[in-house]
């Protein structure tokens, strides 16, 4: 038997080596033939697209011919036209007058750009914080759905839990006996549960204190938050904006470092009391086994309870990281001489619309905290929580680089910045791993053992009484460091560099224990002696850099700072970071020069400062409301005036046109008939000029009061209207009136009478051009604000083509897809991005759909109407050949359609030729 197993055995193994290699092949055969079916496609495709580009080309073809035949006509034009160049040059010098106008406004025209570039920046900000606000949320909604079938499972657990623990119980009041162990098992019980009474009477009282204190901060930030609202609500929105978003920008920030401060202050509660429980645990222990050389296994039990401090203690590290990042933004805009107080009201401008989501899950992850008592695995997600910081952090680093030069230097740190990371960093190194293993003990039952499990305990006692020994003085020492590291002085750079070797010495070690604490609870069931000595080996090291950096700062005690505060202002547990670092900042500044003289102070002085310059300012702004509301009906007044002039000039053109002779911009001779024709012309003439003279004097001064009403700070003498010339030719004719001799002679008077009717033509031109031109946009935008029209009935005979009372008939839907295809594309569609019940991208999507659809609707209804004009005419159907072709062709009517190119003869009548052009051009 067992030789024929080791047959079939290998004969299995060959066959299934055969197996793996056919599959291969086939899978290789696979894929090519994919390739070829895919090329064959694309083969396909091309030759299709070659055909209609050849049919494309020949159109153009055809096109460049005509073209060729056009271009052909054309060369008589240009000579024409070469004789019009020399026209254009004197409208060339009229033209120059009006660039000058135009240059005015140009300046005008920079200034609306920059206003409108601010706005758009303002706009592009708010919608890249909405969109990450959007993807945010999206995250959370798949981490809550995850964490609630955690829940499920939780729960399901939990009943299978209780329904075991009711069965022992069971169990157990039915052995229950008298005798005196069990008796002693009672009064230790009791004890422990008086204990535990005691501790939930001590935990009521505090919490009815907090809860008292609780209700008192609740009424101030009540009290204090109506105050800002109200306060927010007097300044003038013009002059506090920019500084009211700075500000919020600048809370928010702070608001998040102090829930992450809260955080980590949590967590650390957790690991002290954690290792404090196991160290009471093991001393109410008198005999302890010595450990052995064999792995042993830990309780399940314990096992939760270790992988949950590592998971908080990971929690912690991501934490620490990123709160430490926000102080250092915070700070760099409030340090002294190191940013301008605008580029620092700029930087908290811009964090107001990057960090919503950050806080919304330090927001969470505290409240977890707080409700839970613990960061359990199964209800925080880790990698959600960092990948969310660092998507917020990159945001944030993006968005103040926004303009390609980055508002916050990445090179810059405050004095001691990260020294007290580091330190952070280890804390929780240090805590983290010290709770973890302190877990073991603290989840273990030691004084109550049933035989099944004493030996298990009992292995578990011997082998982390020394650990845990160690990391309970490791604890103390930390926490004493830290308490010393909180009164820390930065400004002493002999100091700071010589705790920064130690601290980034101490963060190693703490870094390292950590992980050896990590491998040895790596298969979560068996625990390895070797490692739980290095582990020891580990803890000596890391105890031994604490020392160090304990007898630095002992050593530096005269240089420690006396103030007393939650955290040093530039760590990631600083409680208050806003007074913090602005007290730091203020520190700062008052070693060399005035302790106002920092950026949020200077803010503050610059809004007060606008405020008194507007009330100051008030009495002038009325009298220059006054000003500019009779300056208003002063111009209106002018305006009527223009307009009557307007039409005295129209009058006078039309006075002119009525004269037959033809005037030429080169002057000529002219025959006259008489001397009277010739003064009623040079009289029309000067009236035309002193008119234009008028309009153009009124037109200079409203312009220059316009101008100094709008920009105050302007010069008073400045004056934006065209240059004057100091002659012309209807001066100089002015002086030969009373000359007896006249160099001209009278051909001459009459030659420059018709040589100034030319010149004056062309301005009456303009003038009439302007007008008619802005009629045309007033028409325009009158049409642009008329409904839509609305889609005429098919009640009529003349409407309608064949029977109307055949249902057949598709003549009405092909009218009705018609015009709906004609309102798709005259329609002009407004996107509502304020609109909340409708996303924007829907809104446009149905705004090109509906082209779409309603030319989906024309082509069926064209393909209908053939078919029905083939049934009614006894035509052969669309697609087919026509054997022969009419005599005589009426007419031909294309119509679109998704199939081939053919062609149907119908035969009408004079009716229906009729009709169907009522048709068509409906």
């Amino acid at each position: 038997m067992n030789i024929q197993n080791t047959r079939l055995r290998e004969a299995l193994i060959r066959l299934r080596e055969q197996t793996a290699l056919e599959k291969i092949d086939t899978t290789k055969q696979l894929r090519e033939a994919e390739k070829d079916a895919t090329k064959g496609r694309d083969l396909s495709e091309k030759v299709n697209k070659l055909q209609e580009q050849k049919s494309s080309l020949e159109e153009q073809v055809t096109d460049l011919k005509e073209m060729v035949e056009q271009g052909s006509a054309f060369e008589a034009m240009i000579e024409d036209l070469s004789d019009r160049v020399l026209e254009l040059e004197d409208v060339n010098v009229t033209l120059q007058a009006t660039v000058r106008e135009l240059e005015d406004g140009q300046d005008l025209a920079a200034e609306l750009e920059e206003v409108q570039a601010d706005e758009l920046k303002a706009l592009m900000r708010d919608v890249e914080g909405r969109d990450s606000v959007i993807r945010n949320l999206e995250e959370a909604i798949k981490m809550q759905r995850r964490r609630e079938e955690d829940f499920q499972r939780t729960v399901a657990q939990y009943r299978n839990s209780v329904e075991t623990l009711q069965q022992e119980k069971t169990e157990l009041m039915t052995l229950q006996q008298g005798g005196e162990g069990e008796k002693n098992d009672l009064l230790v019980t009791s004890q422990k549960a008086l204990a535990r009474a005691a501790q939930l009477v001590a935990d009521a009282a505090s919490a009815r204190k907090r809860a008292a204190q609780t209700a008192f901060i609740e009424v101030e930030a009540q009290v204090l938050r109506h105050l800002v609202t109200r306060l927010e609500s007097v300044m003038p929105t013009s002059a506090v904006a920019a500084e009211s978003a700075a500000i919020k920008g600048e809370m928010l920030l702070c608001e998040i470092v102090s829930k992450a401060s809260k955080t980590l202050h949590g967590v650390g509660e957790i690991f002290t009391k954690t290792v404090r429980g196991a160290t009471s645990e093991l001393l109410q222990v008198k005999e302890v086994s010595p450990p052995g050389t064999e792995p042993f296994a830990i309780p399940d039990a314990s096992a939760q309870a270790v992988e949950t401090m590592l998971h908080q203690s990971r929690f912690a590290q991501s934490t620490v990281d990123a709160s430490s990042k926000l102080i250092r933004i915070l700070a760099f805009g409030q340090w002294p001489d190191v940013v301008q107080p605008g580029k620092s009201a700029e930087i908290g401008s811009v964090l107001v619309h990057s960090l919503g989501s950050l806080n919304a899950t330090t927001t969470l992850t505290l409240k977890l905290l707080k409700e839970e008592g613990v960061l359990s695995p199964h209800q925080s997600n880790l990698g959600a929580f960092q990948q969310s910081l660092s998507s917020v952090l990159g945001e944030v680093e993006g968005a103040l680089s926004l303009d390609g030069t980055p508002l916050v230097d990445t090179q810059w740190q405050p004095p001691g910045w990260n020294l007290l990371r580091s330190a952070s960093s280890a804390k929780y190194y240090c805590l983290g791993a010290s709770a973890a293993v302190s877990s073991v003990v603290a989840q273990t039952d030691v004084t109550q053992a049933s035989s099944g499990s004493e030996q298990v305990t009992k292995e578990v006692l011997a082998a982390f009484k020394l650990p845990i020994g160690k990391f309970d003085q490791i604890v103390a020492q930390v926490l004493n460091v830290s308490s010393r590291l909180g009164l820390l002085d930065t400004t002493d750079d002999r100091l700071m560099k010589n705790l920064e070797l130690l601290v980034t010495d101490w963060n190693t070690q703490s870094s390292n224990l950590f992980s050896k604490v990590e491998e040895l609870f790596e298969s979560k069931t068996k625990c390895s002696a070797s490692i739980i000595e290095q582990c020891c080996a580990q803890a000596d090291a890391t105890q031994r850099s604490i020392g160090a950096v304990a007898s630095a700062l002992r050593a530096a005690d005269a240089k420690v700072s006396q103030e007393a505060h939650g955290g040093h202002p530039l760590s990631a547990e600083v409680a208050d970071p806003w007074k913090a670092i602005s007290a730091l900042s203020q520190r700062v500044r008052s070693v060399d020069g005035d302790v106002d003289d920092v950026n949020f102070v200077q803010r503050a002085h610059i809004v007060e400062a606008r405020l008194s310059e507007a009330i100051d300012n008030e009495p002038k702004l009325v009298s220059a409301t006054m000003k500019i509301g009779s300056l208003e009906k002063h111009l209106s007044s002018r305006s009527k005036e223009i307009a009557m002039q307007n039409a005295r000039l129209s009058e006078l053109e039309r006075v002119l046109a009525k004269n037959n002779t033809q005037v030429s911009l080169r002057p000529k001779t002219v025959d006259v008939s008489s001397a009277e024709e010739v003064n009623s012309l040079k009289q029309e003439i000067r009236v035309l000029t002193e008119a234009m003279e008028v309009l153009q004097s009124q037109t200079d001064e409203y312009e220059a009061e316009i101008r100094m009403l709008k920009d105050p700070k302007s010069p008073m003498g400045r004056k934006s209207g065209t240059p004057r010339k100091g002659g012309s030719v209807f001066d100089y004719t002015a002086t030969q009136r009373g000359r007896k001799e006249d160099p001209f002679g009278g051909a001459s008077l009459s030659s420059i009478a018709a040589l100034e009717a030319a010149l004056f033509r062309p301005a009456l031109e303009h003038t009439r051009a302007n007008a008619s031109r802005w009629k045309a946009q007033s028409m325009a935008k009158a049409m642009a604000d008329l409904p839509p029209l609305n889609i005429v009935g098919f009640g009529s005979d003349e409407s309608k083509v064949g029977d109307p009372d055949d249902a057949s008939n598709p003549v009405p839907e092909l009218a009705t897809a018609t015009k709906q295809l004609w309102m798709a594309r005259t329609n002009i569609s407004v996107i509502n991005l304020s609109d909340t019940s409708k996303p924007a991208r829907e809104q446009l999507h149905q705004s090109l759909l509906a082209p779409l659809a309603a030319e989906s609707r024309v082509r069926n209804a064209t393909a209908l109407a053939k078919q029905w004009m083939s049934s009614q005419h006894g035509v052969q159907a669309i697609g087919t050949e026509i054997p022969s072709r009419p005599e005589k062709l009426v007419g031909r009517v294309k119509f679109p359609s998704q199939a081939l190119s053919s062609t149907v003869s119908v035969n009408v009548s004079a009716e229906d030729l009729v009709s169907l052009q009522r048709f068509l051009l409906t």
